[in-house]
């Protein structure tokens, strides 16, 4: 397909003016021209090969649609012609205001734009080529001005003027009549006319053009019929060249924002690249507007950060539920209660005392009670208070059944398990193994079958969709889950990659976005080293059976610090390295740097949990910058169990160093959070607050360090750098 444009004013003449110069074929007006062979060299220079249709713009007037139909008869008279087709724009006759001239720039790039479209269209003939002619001879100035805007917007092969010279000596050439012009003019006659090429702007990307900067069936415009003697008329809109307008801003914001601000724009370059389309007075904004952790639910700036599409990478399956929604899941285990209990009277005799104690006067009781079942602080007891042998009623059974006493009062529940700890100002530097024992009522103590496994997970999801979470590693440890009626680890795995994957899937298809939901195996550093072997086995036996290795996002050593240095594990993580899989430690929470360091150069982690003793080796920190390597940091867990005994949280420290720093749950249910609250809390804890700079930049910390392959991750980063633009940042605009 090739098209020509031209605009036209009051004189048919331009259609063998054009026509001669792009297709001599159909009719040679330049034949008799004393300069025929140059024009004849210009064709060959810009590959001219003729044309077949030929675009053209007119006012309403009535002396513009006679000349428009002059043409269209004169054509007609041709052995051979070009298609013609007119356009105009409804009810302008003549350009009088700046709204009428900025609806016939809008037409005008709307037909140069849709000439591109009609060229992406496969040809009729695989020998001819694509071509884009733009001629600006004809109508107003203004016309011309616009279509050769179009044309170094869009592209075009060739952009050329056709001049006249002394053409008031040559009065009989402005009354030449369609029926009388059969022959070419005569030399002299010929000579007033010469075409002149201005350029050849290049092309833009077809793919680029019609993905990523111009959704096409938001400005299409229809065709007229091609025997129509009459232009098809458009409504007047700007919607096309408002947008273009915007888009030529970003540019130049683009350029400004990434080359003209020294060295805070290298320090921002590491963020979403969006935001250099933005005005440089609104990101200084953005730097400069803090949030202190102390913003309400209902508040512009929580609901802001809310909406922001995150990612969560350190979450446990372990540690999701609150003890409400424990209870919600033991209520599944109701029947077996029941059937242990006729099995067992005296258990059942117990299970009735439980619930009769449960009344806001026997909280302590109670507490004692939550503490003898899950052995803290003293050692297990060996039989229950009915004299029942402890091994002859599962765990997790006996769990269930503390949990169903509440059933009629589950906001003693919470009272129970976290008592003085339900204030936030008490819930501090508890240590690790307190922390622990307050989430025994959930994860293997509860998660002993399929359906409370899927029940979990499907409430793991739903916390972080409440959040925009689209991406989502949940590590858990299915060898912790077989002591009711699941057997195998790999059970266990595939019934948690199963529930991620249809969850992804509905996700994705409901949100019209792309969400990834992957899960993390976890082995324990305080249990056994062989129970980390047995983790690898896991790991092979996934990728051995095919059972969902692609929802399996890689290996995580968790646990208490001081039962088992990293060093002393690297042996038992050489399956995941030959298996090239992902790997995050939990390190430096707790304990010094060294554990960190160990992490790195011995089980080669790409990620570290936590890692709040980092800075205190300054050249381990550095090559966390040159790497990529990535801290998990959670500042509700971390307040909790250690960080009151730290002098201060390091997050703006790591911030102002680049390393990447992200923020996560840890154990939503044990430590009463969710995924905006951990961006409200790592405010609140860091000196000065948070810019929203530094907030989008640990956004994108998280997404560059997902466990993905690269094309996916690089997939997901651009489908969400779309979302911030398009959704997030205007939130910021209720910002007072």
């Amino acid at each position: 397909m090739r098209i020509a444009i031209s605009s036209l004013g009051q004189s048919w003449l331009i259609l063998p003016e054009v026509l001669g110069f792009l297709d001599p074929e159909r009719f040679d007006f330049y034949r008799n021209h004393p300069e025929a062979s140059r024009i004849q060299a210009l064709r060959r220079e810009h590959r001219i090969e003729g044309i077949d249709e030929l675009w053209v713009f007119l006012t309403t007037d009535t002396k513009s649609k006679d000349s428009f139909s002059s043409m269209k008869r004169w054509a007609g008279r041709l052995d051979s012609s070009p298609l013609i087709k007119g356009w105009c724009c409804r009810e302008i006759s003549d350009l009088r205001t700046e709204e009428e001239c900025r609806y016939i720039r809008n037409a005008l790039f709307s037909l140069v734009l849709h000439a591109h479209r009609k060229l992406q269209e496969p040809s009729p003939s695989a020998s001819l080529q694509g071509a884009l002619y733009i001629s600006l001879t004809g109508g107003r100035k203004t016309i011309s001005g616009d279509l050769q805007d179009a044309a170094n917007y869009f592209g075009s092969n060739l952009l050329f003027h056709i001049i006249d010279r002394d053409l008031y000596k040559h009065p009989n050439l402005l009354n030449l009549s369609w029926e009388n012009f059969d022959e070419p003019l005569g030399p002299e006659e010929a000579n007033v006319f010469l075409p002149i090429p201005v350029g050849s702007p290049p092309f833009l990307d077809s793919s680029i053009l019609f993905r990523d900067f111009l959704d096409y069936k938001d400005f299409q415009i229809p065709e007229p019929e091609a025997s129509s003697l009459q232009p098809l008329e458009l409504e007047p809109s700007t919607k096309l060249i408002d947008t273009i307008e915007k888009r030529t801003k970003q540019a130049f914001y683009f350029y400004e924002n990434l080359l003209g601000r020294g060295q805070e724009a290298l320090q921002d370059r590491r963020n979403f690249l969006s935001l250099f389309t933005l005005p440089p007075q609104r990101i200084l904004r953005m730097r400069e507007t803090k949030i202190y952790g102390t913003e309400s639910e209902h508040s512009p700036l929580y609901r802001f950060l809310q909406s922001l599409p995150k990612t969560e990478l350190h979450c446990h399956l372990g540690g999701v539920l609150d003890p409400a929604e424990a209870l919600e899941i033991a209520t599944l285990w109701k029947s077996e209660v029941e059937s242990w209990g006729r099995t067992y009277p005296e258990f059942q005799d117990w299970n009735n005392s439980l619930r009769e104690k449960v009344t806001h006067s026997n909280i302590p009781r109670l507490q004692e009670e939550f503490r003898r079942l899950h052995s803290f602080p003293s050692h297990y007891p060996s039989k229950l208070q009915t004299g029942i042998p402890l091994h002859m009623v599962p765990h997790h059974i006996q769990n269930a059944a503390f949990l169903l006493a509440f059933q009629d009062a589950p906001e003693l529940l919470d009272s129970v398990v976290f008592g003085k700890l339900s204030d936030p100002e008490l819930f501090k530097a508890i240590g690790f193994e307190h922390y622990e024992f307050l989430g025994d009522y959930q994860g293997s103590s509860l998660l002993q079958s399929e359906e409370t496994i899927r029940r979990a997970v499907q409430i793991a999801v739903r916390k972080a969709a409440a959040h925009n979470v689209r991406y989502l590693e949940l590590r858990c440890s299915p060898l912790n889950y077989t002591k009711g009626n699941l057997k195998t680890g790999l059970e266990v795995y595939r019934i948690i990659a199963q529930e991620l994957s249809q969850a992804e899937s509905e996700a994705s298809r409901s949100l019209r976005k792309q969400v990834r939901y992957r899960a993390l195996l976890v082995a324990s550093r305080h249990r056994k080293l062989s129970q980390v072997y047995q983790y690898m086995e896991l790991m092979e036996e996934i990728f051995q059976s095919g059972t969902y290795p692609e929802i399996l996002a890689g290996v995580d050593l968790a646990g208490n610090e001081k039962q088992m240095p990293p060093a002393r594990l690297r042996e038992a993580f050489e399956p995941v390295m030959d298996r090239c899989q992902h790997i995050t430690i939990h390190a430096g929470e707790s304990e010094d740097v060294d554990n960190i360091w160990q992490a790195v150069y011995y089980l080669h982690a790409e990620r570290i949990g936590h890692g709040l003793t980092l800075k205190n080796k300054p050249h381990l920190m550095q090559k966390f910058i040159d790497r990529g390597i990535a801290l998990e940091m959670c500042p509700t867990s971390n307040i909790q169990i250690t960080v009151p005994q730290l002098q201060e949280y390091p997050l703006r420290y790591y911030l102002e160093k680049g390393v990447p720093v992200t923020l996560n749950t840890d154990n939503p249910g044990i430590s009463r959070t969710n995924l905006t609250r951990e961006y409200l809390t790592g405010a609140r804890i860091t000196p000065g607050g948070l810019s929203i700079l530094e907030i989008l930049q640990i956004v994108k910390n998280g997404f560059s360090a997902a466990f993905l392959p690269l094309p996916e991750r690089e997939e997901l980063l651009l489908s969400v750098e779309e979302e911030l633009y398009r959704n997030s940042i205007p939130l910021l605009e209720e910002v007072k």
